[in-house]
């Protein structure tokens, strides 16, 4: 459940604007995000908004990404990995 969490504040919204866009109460998504899946009719809009496949809100791992390999998403970790150093740092 805090992969749901992690792709809403990855995505950069609030509880309150992914409940907008989603159509229900800003407790659900915190329900989400704490407790309860979602209802399996509102992952493909989840995904949706977030950016992502459906089973990465249920914590599996994005299709080609080696194990043990941090989420490109990670914070300080540039997206694009050209524009990282050996060590993953942006470079200059």
């Amino acid at each position: 459940m805090n992969a749901i969490r992690d792709m809403r504040i990855r995505s950069g919204l609030t509880q309150e604007a992914a409940a907008r866009f989603l159509g229900v109460e800003r407790s659900t998504v915190a329900k989400w995000e704490t407790s309860n899946y979602p209802k399996s009719r509102m992952l493909p809009k989840i995904a949706e908004l977030y950016k992502c496949e459906i089973g990465e809100l249920l914590g599996e791992r994005p299709k080609g990404r080696p194990r043990g390999e941090p989420d490109a998403g990670a914070k300080g970790r540039p997206r694009d990995e050209s524009k990282a150093d050996a060590k993953g740092r942006p470079k200059e």
